[in-house]
């Protein structure tokens, strides 16, 4: 009995560890854009939608529903006797309305590209929501670094406090120089708290775009990839040449487009009459029974004011579409080039901090604690020299970041995933 027991917990022990295991398994960008993209109800809402409009499409092309009506013809007024008048009978009757020949395939083809348009709409959705888990995934990323940097700041201070101490306590430095120091040791504890709150704020986001429920900020992995490379020349025209054939929004309004365009050929085809065919069958008592057939035409009779506007509205529809159709391809030129540009810069920044600004700044800040450390420096250069490399530090990732995010922007415009090895 002892021994099922201890394997029995040694069991349970096993799983436990396993699951803090998987629970404590970085989220990286890929595993986070599976999770958002299964669970995301934005995404879910346009998958309905589309759903419900292909829905439609067979509705618009099938025929009214056949109407059946039942009777008494010719039942007279006095007696209600269906033997007293020869033509008294009781009816049954169908009747169908017929619209004219090409209009349920002008209804149903409208339907198909009203559908089509959804399935672009989806995929807009779908993008949008995958740049925004890259900009928060990204945005938690650069705090997380710049937390680090954050605690290299925290050691160099904390050796410059025990310099300043040193040298105080055998004459050679001041009290201020470690009051300053201890200062610059709060400041630095000041800015860690404000990286935590904006952590925490950009970990909510994530979060959210996750589908998860309010909890504690993923832990996300520590290795910095490099940047791709910028994009150059022709490379720029063909992005733009891309986002024009794959853009979802784009697509969509270009389906809009045609759906518009047909339905200004059925409101053309609305002026033609309709036709409704109808049988019946009349039951006599001792007589002969009596089929009945009829067809009847629609009038518009009043088309100036019906169907002519109608034909009016779908052509003004049609190019409002048009128009917002034009001004969307310029809008998302414009932003190709703003992003390209955003990157460009972020990109620059970025390796002008890593390969120039940062070596630099923590070469002077050690060349400035050993000069002071004899007696050659100022302790206030010192701490100046640190302050400035703390501050790199910030800008260097927070470019970084900025530049994964303005990657992220591009892809949802060009309605493709770019390739970061060969862009």
């Amino acid at each position: 009995m002892l021994r099922r027991r201890l394997v029995g917990w040694l069991g349970v022990g096993t799983l436990a560890l396993a699951m803090a295991t998987v629970h404590a398994e970085p989220l990286t960008l890929e595993a986070a854009l599976r999770e958002a993209l299964a669970a995301n109800p934005d995404l879910k809402a346009a998958q309905a939608r589309l759903e419900a409009l292909q829905a439609r499409v067979p509705q618009a092309g099938a025929l009214p529903d056949p109407m059946v009506a039942f009777g008494a013809a010719n039942l007279p007024i006095d007696g209600f006797d269906l033997t007293q008048t020869p033509m008294t009978q009781l009816q049954i009757g169908v009747s169908q309305r017929l619209p004219y020949p090409g209009k349920l395939n002008l209804r149903e083809q409208i339907a198909a590209q009203r559908a089509e348009a959804g399935g672009h709409a989806l995929e807009d959705v779908r993008l949008r929501l995958r740049a925004e888990v890259i900009r928060a995934w990204w945005a938690v990323f650069s705090i997380d670094r710049a937390l680090e940097a954050l605690q290299r700041s925290e050691d160099l201070v904390d050796r410059l406090i025990e310099v300043a101490q040193t040298r105080y306590q055998v004459g050679r430095g001041t009290q201020g120089d470690v009051l300053l120091a201890q200062l610059e040791k709060e400041r630095l504890a000041d800015r860690r708290l404000a990286l935590r709150a904006r952590r925490s704020s950009a970990g909510a986001e994530l979060i959210r775009l996750l589908s998860r429920d309010p909890g504690p900020v993923p832990t996300l992995p520590s290795e910095a990839p490099p940047l791709p490379p910028p994009f150059e020349g022709a490379q720029v025209m063909t992005l733009i040449e891309t986002a024009r054939a794959h853009n979802p929004d784009l697509q969509r309004l270009a389906a809009e487009l045609r759906a518009a365009e047909r339905a200004v050929a059925l409101a053309r085809r609305e002026r033609l009459p309709d036709f409704t065919a109808s049988a019946s069958y009349g039951w006599r008592d001792d007589r002969t029974d009596l089929y009945s057939l009829r067809l009847g035409v629609s009038v518009p009779l009043y088309a100036d004011r019906k169907q002519d506007r109608a034909v009016d509205e779908a052509h003004a529809r049609y190019r409002e579409i048009r128009a917002r159709w034009q001004a969307l391809r310029d809008r998302i030129e414009a932003r190709i080039r703003a992003y390209l540009a955003d990157y460009r810069s972020a990109r620059e920044q970025t390796d002008l901090y890593r390969e120039s600004i940062l070596p630099q700044a923590q070469q002077t800040v050690e060349a400035m604690l050993s000069s002071y450390q004899v007696g050659k420096a100022e302790f206030i250069n010192v701490v100046r020299a640190e302050v400035t490399l703390d501050e790199y530090d910030a800008r260097y990732w927070q470019t970084y970041g900025e530049a994964w995010r303005a990657l992220a922007a591009l892809e949802a415009e060009l309605g493709k995933e770019l390739n970061h090895e060969h862009p």
